[in-house]
């Protein structure tokens, strides 16, 4: 079994824990509150259910994503039945872009 090499707590960010869409909205307020999300992130595993995702799964993510490795979201997509994975050479975090839009548009409509 391949052993997950998880970046250390110091080199994640808020963008990890909420993701590029709420970025918009602004930092928080209290700070501890995205150091209680981000603490939260990293103490929940979830590795071991990977296997009952019952449904399609797509796992976009750049090759050179600053917080988690590419053997990670492989490590990730293996763990799913039926997951297509999607590293994009060159790309940090989030993934986006023209192929990252035609992806995922083509993932939906099959």
């Amino acid at each position: 079994m391949m052993e997950l090499v998880v970046p250390p707590v110091w080199y994640r960010s808020a963008l990890v824990a909420i993701g590029a869409p709420l970025m918009a909205l602004g930092a928080p307020k209290d700070g501890s509150d995205m150091v209680a999300t981000v603490n939260a992130e990293d103490e929940f595993d979830f590795r071991d259910r990977l296997g009952q995702v019952p449904v399609p799964t797509l796992l976009v993510a750049g090759a050179d994503d600053p917080f988690y490795t590419p053997e990670l979201f492989r490590a990730t997509a293996d763990g799913i039945p039926d997951c297509e994975l999607r590293l994009y050479p060159g790309m940090g975090h989030p993934a986006k872009g023209p192929q990252f839009e035609r992806d995922v548009l083509a993932f939906l409509r099959a």
